[in-house]
């Protein structure tokens, strides 16, 4: 999910580091299974007149595709606490 020329900006290839026991926050960056396509996908959470989404801070994602309502039975997997290039094997 990168952000180019922002900040966060999370590059092709980073290690995501994610905790399951802390309970997301808006602006938190977080990994949600959602069940109607039994994918997962990474993005910020936020809020929305009160609504829980899931927004891409990419600013060239398509628009319609940008902010994703979270819906029953969506399963929150965690929150990201960090992330790395990796590199050290």
């Amino acid at each position: 999910m990168e952000n180019p020329g922002g900040s966060p900006s999370f590059t092709e290839g980073m290690i995501l580091h994610v905790n399951p026991d802390i309970d997301p926050m808006p602006s938190n960056f977080v990994v949600v299974r959602r069940s109607s396509t039994d994918e997962t996908t990474f993005k910020r959470y936020i809020q929305i007149e009160g609504a829980p989404y899931l927004e891409a801070i990419n600013p060239d994602w398509p628009k319609d595709e940008k902010y994703l309502k979270l819906m029953p039975g969506d399963v929150w997997c965690g929150v990201v606490v960090d992330a790395s290039l990796g590199g050290l094997i």
